[in-house]
């Protein structure tokens, strides 16, 4: 029989289909229940994985959402804290910038000289360059004091005033920088006899800046107080200057910075006065528009470039000696203005 099987093909082909029909039943029968569960838990598996994923989408939307009302919120709590104070920012600006044209215009008309100096003595010409030069920085104090509870990357216009208004305040004790400016200045003050030699020859011993601590006690004194956040009036200035033997103590250094003031005899200080009148110009440049630290960067180029500038601060030829570095001495102020925070802020 099994050789009729082997020498028959259709004999030997059922066969073999009846024995492989046999195997895939089995295969079936004890494979199937298994591959069937590897499935279900494969499907189990995706279907957590749906969720988990549904679960994150969830949350990111959520934050999302609560990040975007809460910066609103602190944009919206910026906006009625500092705006009233940038206002009057805009003006302290505007009056500094214009005294220290109205001082180049007094050198031009001779008053800034010999027994016609009109900086010669502590009378309203010395007392109202005080009040106007160094009132933004009072703002600045209760512009600082405000930031400490907001995160000013939220709002860039009002982070490029603030940081304006700060290099323009350190600027004030910056002296020895900039009389390290090409041309380099001979510049002594700290010398043992500078109490003497400052008279016969003040561009190099008098000092022509003031120290931190001179700076901050003097516009915390321009100031009412956090509370009040304004500052006290040109009125309340020059009666506090005049009756107040505390207060007149405070404004002293100030005083003693500008006491017979000429650009040629002070020449860290007149380089000093041109970079706070860009730094107010930028100041006002920036209050009504949106502008980037490359287009304040233009912005100087084109002050220095303008008319007003030919016709309000340049007091002699002199000034195309320093002009450029001192230029450089404010971009790179204006660059210091980054993301990070003056490149201090935590990875």
């Amino acid at each position: 029989m099994f050789d009729a099987v082997v020498n028959s093909p259709q004999v030997l082909a059922a066969v073999v289909a009846g024995g492989v029909s046999v195997v895939v039943t089995v295969l079936t029968n004890v494979y199937g229940p298994i591959a069937q569960r590897r499935l279900e838990r494969a499907k189990g598996e995706i279907q957590k994985e749906i969720e988990s994923v549904r679960t994150e989408l969830a949350t990111i939307t959520s934050e999302k959402n609560a990040r975007q009302a809460y910066e609103y919120e602190t944009r919206k709590r910026l906006y009625e804290e500092l705006e009233p104070t940038l206002f009057q920012l805009h003006e302290a600006s505007e009056n500094s910038y214009s005294r220290i044209c109205s001082l180049v215009r007094t050198a031009r008309n001779g008053h800034l000289e010999g027994e016609d100096n009109w900086l010669g003595h502590n009378g309203y010409y010395m007392r109202s360059t005080i009040y106007w030069l160094f009132l933004p920085f009072s703002l600045f104090r209760l512009l600082q004091s405000a930031t400490t509870f907001f995160d000013l990357r939220l709002d860039p216009e009002i982070r490029i005033k603030f940081y304006l208004l700060k290099s323009a305040y350190f600027c004030f004790t910056d002296d020895f920088k900039l009389a390290r400016l090409q041309p380099e200045l001979q510049y002594d003050p700290n010398d043992l006899d500078w109490t003497e030699k400052r008279v016969e020859n003040p561009a190099v011993y008098h000092r022509q800046a003031l120290v931190l601590g001179h700076l901050d006690r003097l516009t915390q004194a321009l100031s009412r107080g956090s509370a009040d956040r304004t500052p006290i009036t040109f009125g309340e200035f020059e009666d506090k200057i005049k009756g107040d033997e505390a207060f007149r103590s405070t404004c002293s250094a100030a005083l003693d910075l500008f006491i017979d003031f000429s650009f040629p005899t002070r020449p860290v200080l007149s380089r000093l006065l041109i970079a706070q009148a860009i730094f107010h110009r930028l100041i006002l440049f920036s209050y009504t528009r949106k502008s980037s630290i490359e287009e304040l960067e233009q912005a100087v180029d084109w002050f220095v470039a303008s008319e007003d500038f030919k016709s309000e601060l340049r007091w002699s030829d002199d000034i195309d000696q320093f002009l450029p570095t001192v230029l450089e001495y404010v971009k790179e102020r204006i660059r210091w203005i980054s993301e990070d925070d003056y490149g201090l802020s935590p990875p």
